[in-house]
């Protein structure tokens, strides 16, 4: 029996995060959507009856992650979202809307963890997010600082050196 471990640890100043994700189970349940503050989990058989959820609760991407090259999907993605109209990355004293200390406790729709294994990001263009990725857990370590677009490499793109496979913990703001 395979289990489900979902954990997401975000530092919130009120409001609703959410995060669609994909817990390694049957693909009859591949696309799931938990909210951040209650921890209730909505799981679909597609991802066009996801997209319907989320829309109904005002759900807007502001990162997405990508275990592989170019920000496709093909070799899983995760996506962090506000909901219920929330506007966040306002302001640089937000601090950490949407965090992970522990990428091993993430997972792609894949089931596979995001730790060490982050190639390409997106961050939402005009929701002036800023994105931290650290190299050690509990955002420690050496850190870049990606700001809204598409780092499609994350070999070459960060003006920081290579970060391909290296993130272990993240926040943004």
């Amino acid at each position: 029996m395979i289990t489900r471990k979902v954990l997401a640890v975000f530092a919130i100043a009120c409001g609703v995060l959410t995060a669609a994700t994909v817990p390694a189970q049957a693909a009859a349940e591949n696309f799931c959507h938990q909210s951040l503050d209650t921890g209730k989990v909505e799981c679909f058989d597609t991802e066009a009856a996801l997209r319907n959820y989320e829309a109904g609760v005002q759900s807007i991407t502001l990162v997405t992650m990508f275990n592989g090259y170019g920000a496709k999907g093909a070799s899983g993605y995760r996506n962090f979202a506000s909901a219920y109209g929330r506007d966040y990355c306002t302001l640089p004293a937000d601090g950490h809307e949407g965090s992970s200390g522990d990428l091993r406790q993430e997972r792609y729709n894949t089931g596979v963890a995001l730790d060490r294994t982050i190639s390409s990001v997106v961050v939402r263009p005009g929701v002036n997010c800023v994105l931290w990725l650290a190299d050690d857990f509990g955002f420690r370590g050496n850190t870049v600082i990606l700001v809204g677009g598409t780092c499609a490499d994350l070999r070459t793109c960060t003006g920081g050196g290579n970060w391909d496979n290296r993130a272990r913990s993240f926040y943004f703001t």
